[in-house]
Formats: C-alpha cells, sequence, structure tokens
C-alpha cells in the first residue's frame, strides 16, 4: 500500500488528513450526499469534536475516518497511507491496532466478563499479542487505568453505565492505538457520569498522546476537545479552536 505523502518522518505528519471527500448514497432514485466535499487534517495528539445536527455528515465522516466506510469520491489518508489502496484485510487490521472505537451503546459482549471484553481486541490481532496471560495482564492494566481494578469478572450487566462505558474505552486503548473515535460516548449517561467519561478521555490524549476524535451534541462534551468542527449538510462550516480545550490542533 503507497503513501501520496511525502515520506516525512511520522512525527512531523499529519495523522489525518482528508481531502475533498465526498460520500453519496442512493436512496430509491433520489441521490443523497452524506459528505460534500469535505476537507480537514488533523495532527496527531490533537483533541476534536465534531458537532452538527442530525443527518450533518458527521457520524459518516467519523466512519469514513475509522475505516468503516469508503468515501465515494476524494482522499483519506491515514497517518500518510492513502485508504482507497488498502485491501479489506488491511483496512481489518488497521481498525484493529490503529483505531479504538468507543460508541454511544458501549457495544460490549453481554455474557463476557470486562477483562474478556477488553482483552478482545488483543485476541483477535494479527499476530497475536502474547500469552493468553500476557493478554490477560495487559487487559487488567487497561481496566485499573479506568478505575475498575477488582470488577475484571463482572459481566456488563453487573456494571452502572459509566463504568461500562469505561470498560469500551479500555478496550479502544488496549491496543496503544494512535487515534481514538469515539461516537456520542456520554449520550447513554448523566451529567456527572459523562463528565468522568470526559475526564478520562481527555486524561488519554494528555498523558498518553492518543489522537482523540468526538461526535457529540453537547457543548459542554465538546468543550473538552481544544478543536470544535461544526457540520451542516455534509458540510464543514465552521471549524474553531477552544480556548483552555484539551490540546490545541492545527
Amino acid at each position: 500500500m503507497s503513501a501520496d505523502l511525502p515520506q516525512e518522518p511520522a512525527p512531523n505528519r499529519p495523522l489525518i488528513e482528508v481531502r475533498d471527500v465526498t460520500r453519496v448514497y442512493l436512496a430509491g432514485d433520489q441521490e443523497v450526499r452524506a459528505l460534500d466535499g469535505v476537507s480537514l487534517t488533523i495532527e496527531r495528539g490533537a483533541f476534536v469534536a465534531i458537532m452538527g445536527a442530525s443527518g450533518s455528515g458527521k457520524s459518516t465522516l467519523m466512519a469514513v475516518l475509522g475505516c468503516l466506510d469508503r468515501p465515494t469520491g476524494g482522499q483519506y489518508l491515514l497517518d500518510g497511507k492513502d485508504m482507497a489502496e488498502a485491501t479489506d484485510e488491511e483496512l481489518a487490521h488497521i481498525r484493529n491496532a490503529e483505531i479504538g472505537f468507543v460508541f454511544q451503546n458501549f457495544n460490549l459482549l453481554p455474557r463476557t466478563s470486562a477483562l474478556e471484553n477488553v482483552a478482545l481486541p488483543l485476541d483477535y490481532a494479527e499476530p497475536e499479542v502474547g500469552s493468553r496471560k500476557q493478554r490477560a495482564e495487559r487487559a487488567g492494566a487497561a481496566l485499573a487505568l479506568m478505575g475498575l481494578a477488582g470488577q475484571e469478572r463482572r459481566t456488563p450487566s453487573r456494571l452502572s453505565g459509566g463504568q461500562q462505558q469505561r470498560v469500551a474505552i479500555a478496550r479502544a486503548m488496549v491496543n496503544n492505538p494512535q487515534l481514538i473515535l469515539a461516537d456520542e460516548p456520554t449520550g447513554n449517561l448523566d451529567t456527572r457520569t459523562s463528565h468522568e467519561i470526559m475526564d478520562k478521555l481527555g486524561a488519554l490524549n494528555r498523558e498518553r498522546g492518543i489522537t482523540i476524535v468526538l461526535v457529540t451534541h453537547e457543548q459542554d462534551i465538546a468543550a473538552y476537545a481544544g478543536r470544535v468542527i461544526v457540520m451542516r449538510d455534509g458540510k464543514i462550516v465552521e471549524d474553531r479552536q477552544v480556548p483552555g480545550g484539551a490540546v490545541a490542533a492545527a
């Protein structure tokens, strides 16, 4: 898989480059432009919030950034690699090894313990990460980092919503990804718990340098980011820095 960008040292290269990306769907005989000429650059180590009403294109953009969907036109480069040139197998590897996902509904396996849920990306890694014992130790360390030491054997039904989301964050970061994509991660949580979750994401950004891209409807949640992007009708209509936000990005 070749890169379109010059091969500068990775730390000096933007993590994400989106160039005039479109995503067109057909709804019956109607063409829907979910993304309409979107361009943006996100530096590594940034914390970016994407906002917009339902249907604005923010979730479609998140799917493209997460290599869950391919754009109809334009170019998406992740760490200098053109994702259009990646095979389905390569994209699956990128999703597991380089990107962590956090969803509104947690997406935990209901009959599986917190430890086993967190270890899943390690179990599916290619090549497999360490021994089974080593994977369990790594998953346990990720849970402890999220304040869940002692909760390893609990299934999701025995955890609160906030605890479940912290398990999901531990799972997202257990492979030490470059990028975490969080789609409405506080949507099902009360205000206090929402801010606890954002504190955890902010700490991962500050202390580990993980780039975080967050979709949210909430202004107070977006305020944790260093940069806010607003979308409407498949276009970026605003792109601003947040004074005092987590990380100021380009």
